[in-house]
């Protein structure tokens, strides 16, 4: 019995070894991949504004499948409206997107269909970190050495997953498992008005800016007819809470933060 018990002790040991590195290489390439976005679009470096994102990002992160990540929440200084995942709880927001927002419930899904692409494995390629070769190996071979100028390589590498991101964009079918998912995490969990989500939706639909958006994500239309199923199908509540004057409140302290340069 001893020996049973201690050879499962070292086999978990392993197994927990193992999906640490694995979650150290997915938070490295999540690093990667956010830093080529903050040199393409720049950051918006306003504390108060951040502290806010992140603490409405946080309480998503909180309660999604993947809890132990320590989600980052920045704010992109670009009029494109979008929002980008990348591996390991690295979420980038555009101030477009921002900017059409009328309060903390659209932000809240927003953000929890963010995170879902994290908890659900989409920022990952498959088989895994540690099995995929290219583009992951060499980004993480990188970084693993501890840095120093980037390499053709690494460079044509990084170019792919940044194009991924901004010109082919994911599966439809992983933007609409996103969106079901950030409606259980916003709407489900958090009792955030899924109404002004489906609204949010029908703004981005009509706004300028949304280029990007619409090259890469799946019709506005088809996906908030996904939403309105799902909803109805689970009996989920169509009003929620919206906390619309702390929302304004971080707007435009995000505007006046955007007009002073930073």
């Amino acid at each position: 019995m001893g020996l049973a018990l201690s050879f499962c002790a070292s086999t978990n040991g392993v197994q927990d070894r193992a999906r640490q590195e694995e979650l150290r290489e997915e938070n490295k390439i999540g690093k990667a991949l956010a830093a080529r976005l903050i040199k393409k679009f720049g950051l918006l470096k306003d504390e108060t504004s951040t502290e806010y994102l992140n603490l409405v990002g946080n309480n998503i992160g909180r309660i999604s499948s993947r809890p132990e990540l320590v989600y980052h929440f920045g704010i992109l200084k670009t009029n494109e409206i979008n929002a980008y995942s990348c591996p390991g709880g690295y979420i980038l927001v555009s101030m477009g997107a921002l900017k059409i927002m009328r309060n903390e419930a659209e932000l809240a899904f927003l953000l929890a269909h963010e995170v879902s692409h994290v908890t659900l494995g989409h920022s990952i390629p498959p088989g895994g970190l540690k099995k995929q070769g290219g583009i992951i190996e060499f980004i993480a071979n990188f970084l693993g050495g501890g840095g120093g100028l980037l390499n053709t390589a690494i460079e044509q590498a990084s170019n792919e997953m940044e194009k991924m991101l901004l010109e082919k964009g994911r599966e439809k079918q992983l933007e609409y498992d996103a969106d079901i998912s950030g409606v259980l995490y916003s709407v489900g969990a958090l009792n955030y008005d899924l109404k002004s989500a489906v609204n949010y939706f029908k703004r981005i639909n009509d706004a300028a800016g949304n280029e990007i958006l619409s090259k890469t994500h799946p019709d506005m239309n088809s996906r908030i007819q996904k939403i309105e199923k799902f909803a109805k199908e689970q009996s989920l509540p169509t009003s929620g809470n919206k906390y619309e004057t702390r929302f304004l409140a971080f707007q435009s302290t995000l505007l006046k933060a955007l007009k002073e340069g930073k």
